[in-house]
């Protein structure tokens, strides 16, 4: 990372070649999350974007390292009106992260501000790594 890094705006990632990560996306992706995909693919991190990761159910997780059962979550708009804050979709995440967590995966999970703050990018290899 450069000296003059300011952190992941959207008009910094819309400057890193983004054409070889797949987009199997079914919702807006939000730029932080290209983000996170542009630090994977940088590192050489072997990454399955929007995978199902349960048998039965239809959850998916942002990013998983598949090999390595390590999941990564943004999760957007936490400070407005989202999914994610609703009282339902709160709900289901819990389900969602418990399920992950009892069939063996390991959760990381970022918000717009761990992304944001430049931190996010040494933070997300250090976390990876920590988990190896």
């Amino acid at each position: 990372m450069s000296k003059s890094f300011k952190g992941w705006t959207e008009k910094a990632v819309t400057k890193l070649n983004l054409d070889k990560i797949p987009k199997k996306k079914v919702k807006k992706t939000d730029h932080r999350e290209l983000a996170i995909a542009a630090i994977l693919k940088e590192n050489k991190i072997e990454f399955e974007p929007q995978y199902k990761f349960h048998p039965t159910r239809k959850f998916r997780f942002d990013f998983a390292l598949v090999k390595e059962k390590i999941a990564i979550e943004y999760e957007g708009g936490t400070w407005g009106k989202s999914r994610h804050t609703s009282g339902k979709g709160y709900a289901n995440d819990v389900v969602k992260y418990r399920l992950a967590v009892l069939l063996g995966w390991k959760l990381l999970r970022y918000t717009v501000q761990d992304i944001e703050k430049g931190a996010g990018y040494q933070g997300i290899i250090t976390d990876i790594n920590n988990l190896l």
